[in-house]
């Protein structure tokens, strides 16, 4: 099916045409083939893969799925996700979405729940969140093949995201900050900055770090994590990366499966909505008088004045960085010692080792 038939399709599932058809034909008792439509970023395209996992683990032989996505390489290798011929008169077209964002002031779920409670409406079954962590499947050359081992001599090293996109000014964190954090660990840890420019996509490039903005595509950079010993940054689609890889909970782990990452996260989203196992998560809700019982979903610091109507949502306390930079307040209020004490609680807790 052509892009230009996606509103076709956000139609059809919004307005419960598809939720039907998918009824009739799951009272017939045959698998039903799914093209799963998401036109979101990579983290939530990537998260939405726990509830595919759930679908498929809970009513085994019953659907047959696909994906319709930006970032399908999110995909690769994943043994869930067929083919499927969109063309097929047989073949159902779902539009996707998380409406259980908007009660997440209220109830305490997390990102991976909100798709779950999706499906659970459009398919109309009993579909219940049976996982902590997204779900990755690398290949066995993804596995071995460590490309900073390979292309430095370096096999250990932290993943560092310092960028930020225009549309949520509200996540950046301060980039002196940043760079103190690295400075300190010169000589113990090498870490690795990552991230692509795009229009409204801001990158600025650290010292003393290895540089590959615009270096890696999505599934490089998921492999990249998968060979880190951990990652910084904020609520972005690395946080969902590390978690993947930390095999906690049921699971068989040892500390070959912890896969930290330190999460700037300020107070504009709820703790638990992106909360996983073995992330240390910097919130200031309840701290500040605008986020003190709730987050404040704000996107913007200042105004941009670009006409996107996220100018309208924007940050009750900004600030002002060291390097001129507008920084919401929550973020600031972050420090530099915090995230250095947190790196190296791994260390002295003896899940890591230093070069």
């Amino acid at each position: 099916m052509k892009n230009n038939n996606w509103e076709k399709v956000k139609e059809d599932t919004l307005t419960g045409k598809t939720a039907a058809r998918i009824k009739k034909l799951y009272e017939k008792g045959e698998p039903i083939k799914v093209i799963i439509y998401n036109n979101l970023c990579v983290g939530d395209v990537l998260v939405m893969g726990s509830s595919i996992l759930m679908l498929h683990q809970q009513y085994p032989g019953r659907f047959i799925t696909d994906v319709a996505c930006p970032h399908r390489s999110v995909y690769d290798h994943n043994p869930y996700i067929i083919k499927l011929n969109p063309n097929d008169p047989e073949t159902i077209h779902l539009w996707t979405t998380y409406p259980l964002v908007n009660r997440t002031n209220q109830r305490p779920v997390n990102f991976m729940e909100g798709y779950v409670d999706w499906f659970r409406t459009q398919f109309d079954i009993d579909l219940i969140l049976d996982t902590n962590r997204p779900h990755i499947f690398l290949s066995k050359e993804e596995k071995v093949n460590n490309m900073i081992e390979q292309q430095y001599g370096i096999k250990k090293f932290w993943v560092i995201n310092a960028g930020w996109k225009n549309d949520y000014t509200c996540k950046r964190w301060s980039i002196p900050y940043m760079q103190e954090v690295v400075n300190h660990f010169k000589n113990k840890i090498t870490f690795v900055q990552i991230g692509q420019t795009k229009p409204n996509v801001n990158h600025p490039p650290l010292d003393n770090v290895i540089n590959l903005i615009d270096k890696t595509n999505v599934r490089q950079l998921m492999v990249l994590c998968y060979h880190a010993q951990g990652g910084i940054g904020p609520i972005t689609c690395i946080q969902h990366m590390f978690a993947a890889y930390n095999k906690s909970g049921s699971e068989k782990s040892t500390t070959k499966d912890v896969s930290p990452y330190i999460v700037l996260h300020g107070a504009r989203e709820p703790v638990f909505w992106t909360a996983y196992h073995n992330q240390k998560v910097f919130s200031n809700i309840g701290t500040l008088p605008c986020a003190a019982n709730q987050a404040c979903w704000k996107s913007r610091v200042v105004p941009l004045g670009d006409g996107d109507k996220k100018d309208k949502r924007l940050c009750e306390l900004p600030m002002t960085d060291s390097d001129g930079r507008a920084i919401a307040k929550c973020m600031l209020n972050i420090k530099p010692k915090q995230v250095i004490e947190a790196i190296e609680s791994y260390h002295d807790g003896g899940v890591l080792k230093y070069e």
